[in-house]
């Protein structure tokens, strides 16, 4: 019978954070994962490991459980990172405002990346993206002032762009983050002792450390980590971390867009002792990607200080963005962690430890949804606009009618095709069906046929604008029209002033509908693109995942 000590460190992301609430959410996860058949037994001990928002040395109740298998006795403690207050801390000394106002910070992240390549990476498809979400930030600020909304927007950009902007880029809030890494690593030791004193572990023991971060924090862990290792006396713990778990990470955004200088891309000199890394993202995920830039070619399995064990992209969460944090939910992830990235032996097979793709998550499947998606919202934003358009347009149409009778038998024969009159507000429908359908062959021409040859980093962006600006010149002609065609009741001038409200409102949200719809297709082309790294395991390596053997 043998005592194995093994301690998981969680780092949150960004956004807004509660002190335990990343921490502990993933320990009762982690604690239902684990097996609890007759061969196996799980006692938990305590799962708070502190109370306040900074860690005091020493101070930490240790957080553990206890999971016995094969004769041998795990004891599994955890620890949260909480770098949280230190953005929140240079919120409140600064009225609640980052160093670079939100807008105009992201909108200067075009000019951190000018130029054809950076690293070998193309950065035309870089920018695409990046001018899309310009757009989405612009339209987005629009609608939260039409609904008064516009402090809450703001608050939610602080949230999580404001943590990027901060750790990146303000000195002493980067170190300040980092310093709670430490602390925590540094913490770890002591939380042990308090362990082995309370349980009575006697003789020697293993002792091994896990770290698993999400978003921003795994940028915080992998530069925590370098900075740990080039110390003229590295810590003690750092012999003791024998793997890492990223989960949408943006690490590969932080090197490109800063660079050598705030994130190098490794160590300057060999490490005796390398971590193992595991990093996994979403296709719909807009944070996560591969670790191709930071181990230079794409197939290299290592680098100074970490040895790349899988890094792999999926599509297993089904909504986009939201993808972002599904991980913490997903059993097959813990499976993973547990038996292959800790060695324990929970005896799960293969298909329990299986994180790939779900039974949709192919280019066709993923795209037939989203074209589906699309043509519905657009349908309903249609209605909408003509229902705006055409009160607004009444005084004209009348006029028109007036003047001209017989224009009005040419006017209302579109209406009435194909949905009869019985069926409600049908002349809505009918011209919504008309100007949908012309937009719609558009798309499929521009998305199907033109795509693969114009469409790809080398396009010509200037061409394409070109030929939506007509498309959409000549789409706006035919919604007039189709505003003109509808007969519309008469108002008072406050109606017509909410009407054109509302018409701005819904012009507004087909402009963020078609940003969030460019953005999710960039985002699975570019989330497809990373390298699926998982080298051929060796019968040891197999051994090993079926047998769970003690890492």
């Amino acid at each position: 019978m043998a005592n194995f000590y093994k301690h998981i460190v969680v780092v949150h992301g960004i956004g807004e954070q509660k002190l335990n609430e990343t921490g502990v959410n993933f320990m009762n996860e982690f604690c239902r994962s684990l097996p609890s058949t007759n061969c196996c037994e799980l006692t938990i001990r305590n799962l708070v490991p502190r109370d306040t928002d900074v860690l005091v040395k020493r101070a930490s109740e240790p957080a553990y459980v206890i999971f016995k298998a094969r004769g041998d006795s795990y004891y599994i403690g955890f620890s949260e990172v909480y770098w949280q207050p230190v953005t929140k801390g240079y919120l409140a000394v600064h009225k609640g405002q980052p160093p670079v106002p939100i807008y105009t910070w992201a909108h200067s992240i075009n000019i951190r990346i000018l130029g054809d390549k950076r690293d070998g990476q193309s950065l035309s498809l870089w920018r695409e993206a990046i001018d899309n979400a310009e757009t989405l930030l612009d339209v987005g600020r629009k609608l939260a002032l039409i609904s008064k909304k516009a402090d809450l927007f703001d608050k939610i950009l602080r949230d999580f762009l404001g943590d990027v902007q901060m750790y990146a880029e303000v000195d002493p809030v980067h170190e300040a983050v980092n310093s709670a890494f430490r602390d925590a690593l540094d913490d770890i030791a002591v939380v042990r002792e308090k362990v082995v004193d309370r349980e009575k572990i006697n003789g020697d023991f293993e002792s091994k450390i896990y770290i698993v971060a999400h978003s921003e924090g795994t940028v915080v862990s992998w530069k925590s980590l370098q900075l740990a290792a080039v110390e003229k006396d590295p810590p003690a713990w750092l012999g003791e971390v024998k793997g890492l778990v990223t989960l949408g990470s943006p690490i590969d955004k932080h090197h490109l867009i800063w660079g050598q200088q705030n994130f190098p891309l490794d160590v300057p000199t060999v490490q005796r002792d390398k971590i193992d890394w595991w990093n996994l993202w979403d296709y719909s995920d807009p944070v996560g990607h591969s670790l191709d830039g930071i181990f230079g070619d794409g197939r290299a399995a290592e680098n100074n200080q970490f040895r790349r064990v899988l890094d792999r992209g999926y599509a297993r969460y089904p909504i986009p963005g939201k993808a972002h944090v599904d991980y913490w939910k997903d059993i097959n992830l813990y499976h993973v962690i547990i038996q292959e990235v800790m060695g324990i032996p929970a005896g799960y097979d293969a298909k329990q430890r299986k994180v790939t793709n779900r039974w949709w998550g192919n280019w066709t499947a993923m795209r037939t949804g989203d074209f589906l998606a699309y043509g519905l919202a657009r349908g309903a934003e249609v209605v909408a606009l003509l229902y705006f358009l055409s009160r607004l347009l009444n005084p004209i149409r009348q006029t028109v009618v007036r003047k001209w009778p017989s224009v009005a038998e040419w006017l209302d024969k579109a209406k009435t095709w194909p949905l009869p009159s019985s069926v409600p507000i049908s002349h809505y429908l009918n011209m919504a069906l008309w100007t949908l359908g012309i937009a719609w062959i558009w798309k499929l021409a521009w998305d199907n046929k033109w795509s693969s040859r114009k469409q790809d980093e080398n396009l010509n962006l200037e061409q394409q604008l070109r030929w939506e600006r007509v498309a959409m010149f000549l789409w706006g002609a035919i919604l007039v029209y189709a505003g003109i065609n509808i007969q519309a009741p008469h108002g008072e001038l406050k109606d017509y002033l909410g009407w054109a409200t509302g018409l701005v409102t819904a012009a507004l949200i087909w402009k963020l509908h078609t940003a969030v719809h460019k953005g999710l297709v960039q985002l699975w082309r570019y989330g497809k693109g990373g390298t699926q790294f998982s080298p051929k395991p060796t019968p040891a390596d197999r051994a090993q995942a079926v047998g769970g053997q003690h890492a």
